[in-house]
């Protein structure tokens, strides 16, 4: 819903920190860049981008997609069968 929305602010990356605590390491560490990358847009790069400079404009879309390839991730674990780790999945030769 997040992703998706048509104004997508720091107070919406703000609901996503419990969320990212209660994620595995790596998708914490991915979390916790994206975190990160929104904390200059706001209050630094803001007028920036809204003059549509090229900086601001990388630094977000950069957030974004970090964001994007977190849900990608999490819901690629969710659609796994339970109980099936990727080393079950040898072949039987």
């Amino acid at each position: 819903l997040l992703l998706t929305s048509k104004v997508f602010s720091i107070q919406y990356v703000v609901w996503l920190v419990p969320y990212a605590a209660l994620l595995p390491l790596r998708r914490f560490w991915l979390a916790a860049a994206a975190l990160a990358l929104t904390i200059p847009i706001h209050p630094v790069l803001y007028e920036a981008l809204v003059d549509q400079e090229a900086l601001p404009s990388l630094v977000l879309n950069l957030r974004n997609g970090l964001l994007a390839a977190l849900l990608g991730w999490v819901l690629w674990d969710l659609a796994r069968p339970a109980g099936l780790e990727p080393t079950t999945f040898r072949s039987a030769t």
